[in-house]
């Protein structure tokens, strides 16, 4: 039931996000892939991680293929666990822009989307980050996602 409303919330109030996620997936339909909490996750060459609605793309090889990602007794069919060498840190954190997603619906792409490809892909960014010795996850949406992706898998 939580799936289901995960993914009916993704697909109506999160919109333009879920559509351009499918888009992005079906692009990257023959890398490895595998549910977590009710999003599924594609393993990408890209090192950088992305959500879009129900949909999180993180760095990973062919090697951690969905076999790898088989689930474990008792587990809920949607929870598979993440592969080896799947950072869980990272998959947390993006499952918390799927949070962030569900929030602010259509409003995700401009305010969280925008700010968050600008403050890693802008060299200005990077600067101001070593300079200050800041992290990637000091900016405010990044710190949302990690708070609220903990938050929702009770971490």
């Amino acid at each position: 039931m939580r799936s289901f409303l995960f993914i009916l919330i993704q697909a109506t109030w999160g919109l333009p996000q879920t559509l351009a996620g499918c888009a992005v997936c079906l692009a990257h339909r023959r890398r490895p892939h595998f549910r977590f909490h009710g999003a599924i996750v594609t393993l990408w060459e890209n090192p950088k991680g992305m959500s879009l609605g129900p949909f999180i793309f993180l760095h990973g090889n062919a090697d951690q293929a969905p076999g790898a990602a088989d689930k474990s007794a008792g587990a809920p069919a949607d929870a598979s666990p993440a592969p080896a060498g799947v950072d869980s840190y990272v998959l947390v954190h993006e499952y918390g822009h799927c949070v962030q997603s569900l929030i602010l619906g259509p409003l995700y792409l401009p305010l969280v989307g925008l700010s968050s490809l600008l403050w890693s892909n802008v060299p200005r960014f990077e600067r101001y980050r070593l300079k200050r010795k800041m992290s990637y996850y000091d900016f405010l949406p990044e710190r949302s996602a990690s708070h609220l992706g903990d938050w929702a898998l009770n971490m």
